[in-house]
């Protein structure tokens, strides 16, 4: 018996620090996903690999329905087998599973694209059809969520795993007080061209996220302002999008963005990198956009404007400052 599930990466647009205050998130579906594989295999034992360490690892289950590793433990790499084994109740006997994240990478550097989101739904569809545990769509998102939530200890939004479950190419979402979730699908105007570079970096988001709290924290004051009128932008950015007018949504994400920079600027976060701040300044100067995506750190850039061949030649040059353009959408 063999399983095959797959889900794919998500690109934040738009509202991503403000996501965990509750506001409202624009993502994007990207056209690279994590693939999970459930195989009956001749052994004693389970086994367990991953592209990210590419080794085979040996485990079995106490009673607790607990990950115990025999001869070694993969560690990191392991972590979400641990979890959704134990949350999902399954028993495994003489299994195989494989978890395939290498399109999450470029050039040995990961993407900004949320392969932790993407691994938690493809893992835990996989895990439901090969052990026959029934779940409903919405059984399977809240699992998908729980996954999540436990691998980031209940820090992040948890938005990007309904863009890897629902896949549309564009959503917007977001999580009420009471853990509960809003989302409807959007569509970007044709008017609207967007391009994303690959940074020089690897940010690690759950070190951007602790920055996040910590500043929250010690520049209450300044924040309970800005985040304020960051809210107000991400309104405005959703009328835009249900009234479809492209200058309206390009100006409300650029009033996003400025405020982020300040917002980064002061709580120290580290979203923009002197790279990124560089690339939007010349952005600007050819009458385009620029600004990280996700955690940021340097890691994925999104470029955005109306013509397609304008992007492409400002791209270009950037491979002078040895930024990558990717497809993702």
């Amino acid at each position: 018996m063999k399983i095959n599930t797959k889900a794919p990466g998500k690109i934040f647009l738009c509202g991503e620090y403000m996501a965990i205050e509750g506001a409202n998130a624009t993502l994007l579906s990207a056209n690279r996903s994590v693939e999970v594989l459930i195989e009956k295999i001749d052994s004693n034992a389970n086994k367990f690999v991953s592209s990210a360490s590419e080794k085979e690892f040996m485990f079995e289950l106490n009673d607790q329905f607990e990950v115990e590793w025999i001869y070694e433990n993969p560690m990191k790499f392991g972590i979400f087998l641990e979890i959704a084994i134990k949350l999902l109740g399954v028993r495994p006997e003489s299994e195989k599973f494989s978890i395939d994240s290498s399109s999450f990478f470029e050039d040995g550097k990961k993407i900004g694209i949320g392969s932790s989101s993407a691994i938690s739904v493809a893992i835990t569809r996989a895990m439901n059809k090969y052990f026959n545990l029934k779940l409903d769509n919405q059984k399977i998102l809240f699992c998908s969520l729980e996954i999540h939530n436990h691998f980031q200890n209940y820090t992040g939004s948890g938005l990007d795993v309904l863009s890897s479950f629902y896949a549309f190419p564009v959503i917007e979402c977001s999580k009420s007080k009471d853990n509960s979730y809003k989302w409807n699908q959007l569509n970007i105007p044709d008017e609207i061209k967007i391009k994303f570079v690959k940074g020089l970096a690897s940010a690690d988001t759950h070190e951007m996220i602790k920055r996040y709290f910590s500043g929250k924290l010690e520049h209450q004051k300044f924040f309970l302002e800005i985040s304020k009128e960051m809210r107000e932008s991400l309104k405005e950015l959703s009328q835009a999008f249900k009234e479809n007018k492209s200058l309206m949504i390009l100006n409300a994400i650029k009033k996003y963005s400025t405020l982020m920079i300040e917002m980064d600027n002061t709580l120290g976060i580290g979203v923009y990198t002197d790279m990124d701040k560089q690339i939007s300044i010349l952005a600007k100067k050819e009458g385009l956009f620029y600004k990280p995506s996700g955690a940021g750190g340097g890691d994925l850039g999104i470029i955005i404007g109306e013509r397609d061949n304008q992007i492409n030649e400002f791209v270009n040059r950037l491979s002078e400052l040895k930024m990558k353009q990717i497809k993702l959408t």
